[in-house]
């Protein structure tokens, strides 16, 4: 499982260990609630990483990496 909290701290985005390797990204500045969900494919991610204007993230895996992004409707 990997974890990493947006600059800011008010996101938290986790990737999963289960077999659809499931992302979550989390409003930790209110209640927790789940704000985004999806499933990342097979490859096994091992980094999570935001950018500075926090409205996308990357995640890296063995010979792999995606970009998720608020304008490319991946997260929101």
């Amino acid at each position: 499982m990997c974890l990493n909290f947006t600059p800011s701290g008010k996101r938290l985005v986790g990737g999963g260990l289960d077999v659809d390797h499931n992302l979550a990204v989390f409003d930790v500045s209110g209640d927790g609630a789940v704000i985004w969900k999806d499933k990342s494919g097979p490859d096994v991610i091992i980094d999570v990483n935001w950018n500075n204007r926090e409205d996308s993230f990357t995640t890296i895996g063995v010979k792999h990496y995606s970009v998720w992004s608020e304008s490319d409707k991946k997260f929101s």
